[in-house]
């Protein structure tokens, strides 16, 4: 039996060969609270024909340890991964590389690759306190991360699409995810842009552009703008008209209460832009953080502030349409008159009568 074996002596230590799965096996026989593990899916550790380690993660199990396990659920590991949620809590983390176990949160193991990243029977074990509480840290952050492996398994089984939302910090990313999604669309696309100048920002990155060949493979653009007043609103009408943008585009006067640049694609995904510095032309001096998310719900409430945005700006038109209308007759001086008519019949019956 070697040092290693012994937690209260603190150490680093490389075990090899058969030593290194008598190693882990000891450390689980006197585990008593938890074991939490991160692994490549490619590693011996908890591979369904590893025996001996199958059998003493049920002992953990019976024992009522709490197990968590962190792996990259695929087409190729969801027969492994359904095995190991027989008796663990699973994560999902796409493409996870890490590869490290934690014990009761003191000692730490990890299988170690050789040069031709191939596990090798080669084990490193440190039960160093600092070191292995930085692990623990890291473990809990990727746990925090990962999504049920139950979902992932549903996803990749039957086609679904977990629901997502992701911030985005950098400017540039947001921009390319704008002008992605806008080329992938396939049947509408909603904008509100808070400004007028978000508008031309827009306009000079290349979207109106790929909008306009949207509309071109059949899609549906619809386009809100936000201006102080009606002036500005059929001024920035009429150049965006001029400049043959083939786009539904409308304006509206109404507080919106947001800088916020709210985008919608075939209603399952929405991007929302913040703005922190309205006076820059630059899209990356001006672009704050971005939220970009395919959850039903908060895709449906984008749709829903926009189309009550939208009828708003309809109504705010015909209602001056008819003041138009109303200031065109208003010098004519019109009376309301009402007129009856008689019944030919009754007409016929009242003549018969002066006749006798």
């Amino acid at each position: 039996m070697t040092a290693a074996t012994d937690s209260d002596v603190k150490q680093i230590q490389m075990v090899v060969g058969e030593e290194a799965t008598d190693l882990i096996l000891h450390i689980m026989s006197r585990i008593t609270k938890e074991l939490d593990y991160c692994f490549d899916p490619r590693e011996p550790f908890l591979r369904a024909g590893n025996t001996p380690l199958w059998n003493a993660v049920i002992q953990l199990k019976k024992r009522g340890v709490r197990l968590r396990f962190i792996i990259d659920v695929t087409q190729e590991t969801i027969s492994n991964c359904k095995e190991i949620i027989r008796y663990a809590e699973v994560g999902h983390i796409d493409s996870i590389k890490a590869n490290f176990g934690i014990a009761d949160g003191m000692e730490y193991l990890s299988y170690v690759t050789d040069a031709n990243k191939q596990f090798a029977k080669q084990l490193l074990y440190v039960n160093v306190d600092s070191f292995v509480a930085t692990q623990q840290y890291l473990f809990d952050y990727l746990w925090s991360k990962s999504v049920p492996a139950k979902e992932k398994i549903r996803e990749i089984e039957k086609g679904m699409i977990r629901d997502f939302i992701e911030t985005i910090q950098e400017p540039q990313q947001t921009q390319k995810l704008a002008l992605d999604i806008i080329n992938s669309s396939m049947d509408e696309v909603l904008i509100l842009f808070p400004t007028v100048n978000a508008l031309r920002r827009a306009e000079n990155q290349g979207l109106l552009e790929l909008l306009g060949k949207a509309i071109e493979r059949g899609v549906n653009v619809r386009i809100l703008i936000h201006v102080n007043d009606d002036k500005t609103g059929e001024m920035t009408q009429k150049k965006f008209n001029e400049k043959n943008f083939k786009i539904n585009m409308q304006y509206i006067t109404k507080d919106l209460q947001t800088t916020m640049t709210t985008m919608v694609v075939d209603q399952a995904a929405c991007l929302s832009i913040e703005v922190n510095d309205e006076t820059k032309e630059n899209f990356e001096d001006t672009t704050g953080l971005a939220t970009y998310s395919n959850s039903e719900s908060t895709v449906s409430s984008c749709i829903s502030i926009f189309e009550t945005l939208w009828i708003q700006s309809e109504l705010d038109k015909q209602n001056k349409i008819k003041q138009v209308y109303f200031q065109l007759f208003k010098g004519f001086k019109l009376k309301d008159e009402t007129y009856r008519r008689r019944w030919l019949s009754e007409r016929r019956t009242k003549q018969m009568q002066a006749k006798e």
